[in-house]
């Protein structure tokens, strides 16, 4: 989860000046650079020797991600956010078997 808000946005005039006052002057943005960006991540991996030398994996990788509201970041509400956001699963099915020869 990360969430920023921009206010007070200034331009460079004289990047060189002694006073840091000086250096900046305030700029009319007319957009908004504000955001609340929310994921979450997840791989979970089953391992099963089955027999010496054979090996079956499962893995399930689920990823969720979203935006909520510019720029107000609230912990209780983004971190709830990021678990009804749209999801990716991938399922994953892995065998190994050794042949002994």
């Amino acid at each position: 989860m990360s969430a920023g808000e921009y206010t007070n946005y200034k331009e460079l005039v004289d990047g060189r000046a002694a006073v840091y006052e000086d250096r900046y002057r305030p700029y009319a943005y007319s957009s908004t650079a504000d955001f609340n960006y929310r994921s979450f991540r997840t791989t979970n991996v089953l391992r099963w020797e089955y027999k010496p030398g054979s090996t079956l994996f499962v893995v399930w990788q689920q990823g969720r991600s979203g935006d909520g509201e510019q720029g107000d970041f609230s912990f209780g509400r983004d971190f709830g956010g990021v678990f009804s956001a749209p999801s990716h699963n991938v399922f994953l099915v892995k065998l190994s078997y050794w042949l002994n020869m």
